[in-house]
């Protein structure tokens, strides 16, 4: 299950989302509910995740076929009372990512393409050092079949599966009409249903988590891994503001220790949960 997990974690958003998946701004909170270990011995696992990402301008014309898109995210996750065969671990993770998104796209092609370079800092803040600094990407392709229908695959470089990997990926998104899409992008399922122009119902299934250099005993890695599979009701509120609530389950959770070259030093699986978000969301500029 952990190699199975950490492939599905590690493929980054794929086929091109339109402003009503994204938008220009997203502000959340994650609550993940306690989950027992499969060891009766060790503590539960709680987590909580407060993320803030934009892009920091409309996209930027490099050319007339190319232009990037520039980034900010920023993670503050809370992770509380887990053994692993040491004193339950309690503290606060930050992630810090400017990816930029380059396109190119001609006039009246079917092809578009794509190169992300994300780099970060993945950090308790104990004592940073180069070891909380990573850097992240993919190259793609996507080809629209249709007005309704399109592919996508390509190459992704990450850290997530606990050392640097270079991974394949493949996507896809359906305009099915005007209420329904559904579309895989990454480890990210999704069919959303636009019920009027100010609210919308997404069934989602998405990953949760992430991985952290900690100082707890040294430098190591701390990765946290889980699934996500809920519903998402959205409302605007006015203008281009929309607020987000969502609920569901947690599958796959898991806990573990790496060295910082990505040998396993201590893991642990617990049982499913489940999670409830709020948020709120800047369709446009």
């Amino acid at each position: 299950m952990k190699k199975t997990l950490a492939l599905l974690l590690s493929l980054p958003c794929l086929a091109h989302a339109d402003d009503l998946d994204y938008g220009v701004a997203k502000l959340q909170w994650f609550h993940h509910s306690d989950v027992e270990s499969d060891d009766a011995a060790l503590a539960d696992l709680s987590l909580q995740q407060w993320r803030l990402q934009t892009a920091f301008s409309k996209p930027l014309n490099l050319t007339d076929s190319l232009f990037l898109i520039p980034m900010f995210r920023y993670e503050l996750t809370e992770v509380e009372s887990f053994g692993l065969g040491i004193d339950p671990y309690d503290n606060q993770l930050h992630s810090i990512e400017l990816p930029m998104l380059f396109v190119m796209k001609e006039n009246g092609s079917p092809w578009s393409y794509n190169l992300r370079v994300n780099p970060g800092i993945a950090s308790d803040f104990e004592d940073v050092g180069g070891d909380d600094f990573f850097v992240d990407g993919r190259v793609g392709a996507e080809y629209k079949f249709s007005d309704s229908f399109s592919l996508n695959f390509g190459l992704a470089y990450t850290r997530l599966t606990g050392e640097p990997t270079i991974l394949p990926f493949a996507g896809f998104q359906y305009d099915m009409n005007d209420q329904w899409q559904f579309a895989l992008r990454g480890p990210t399922l999704q069919a959303r249903c636009q019920l009027s122009e100010d609210w919308l119902v997404r069934f989602i299934g998405e990953p949760g988590g992430g991985m952290w250099n900690v100082e707890e005993l040294g430098s190591q890695n701390l990765s946290v891994q889980s699934y996500r599979v809920g519903v998402n009701i959205e409302h605007q509120l006015k203008d281009d503001v929309w607020l987000t609530a969502g609920a569901g389950f947690t599958l796959a959770n898991q806990v573990e220790f790496l060295t910082t070259s990505g040998k396993t030093i201590r893991e642990e699986d617990y049982d499913g949960g489940h999670f409830f978000s709020l948020g709120l969301r800047l369709r446009d500029w």
